[in-house]
Formats: C-alpha cells, sequence, structure tokens
C-alpha cells in the first residue's frame, strides 16, 4: 500500500460511502417544513419588490402608484413577521 492511501486510510474523518449518506434529525426536518410554511420564498420577495421598482422607473410622477407599491411591500413584510411571531408562540419561543 502507498503511503498515500495508508494516510486515507487512517483518516478518522473518512468520505460517506453511498449507502451511509447523512439524514436530517426529526427536529431539523420539522423545522425546515415549518420555515417552508411561514417564510415566504426569496422569488415572492424579489417579484414585489421589482413591482416596486417598475412603478418607480415608468411612473415616477405617479404618487399613489407609488404609495400603492410601498404598502403593499410593506404588508408583505408585516404578514409574514406576524405569522413567524405566531407560529414562534404556539411553539413556545415567542
Amino acid at each position: 500500500m502507498s503511503s498515500h492511501l495508508r494516510l486515507i486510510t487512517q483518516d478518522p474523518v473518512a468520505p460517506l460511502q453511498p449507502d451511509q449518506a447523512t439524514t436530517a434529525s426529526a427536529a431539523e426536518q420539522q423545522g425546515h417544513k415549518l420555515l417552508d410554511q411561514i417564510a415566504p420564498s426569496f422569488g415572492e420577495i424579489a417579484l414585489k419588490r421589482e413591482d416596486l421598482k417598475l412603478v418607480l422607473k415608468d411612473t415616477p410622477e405617479d404618487g399613489p402608484a407609488i404609495v400603492a407599491q410601498i404598502r403593499n411591500l410593506q404588508d408583505f413584510y408585516r404578514d409574514g413577521w406576524q405569522l413567524c411571531q405566531q407560529t414562534l408562540n404556539k411553539m413556545g419561543r415567542g
């Protein structure tokens, strides 16, 4: 056996074999499911921000349209925050 192979086989942190894939704990899986339920996707946030950017670019003089887009984005963030708080309170962690 070459010295290179000997070093690898003596390594206490050997690479995982295909049948040794790590799995998330039940608590970690539950946490991911909760996040999926309460957290908006990045895509939703990005779309709302793009809507605001387009209104600002296309109609910078249209004050009511700009205010409406800003309020829409604020409501989106507020609703997400409230949902997170409610979920944390249900879990006793709020």
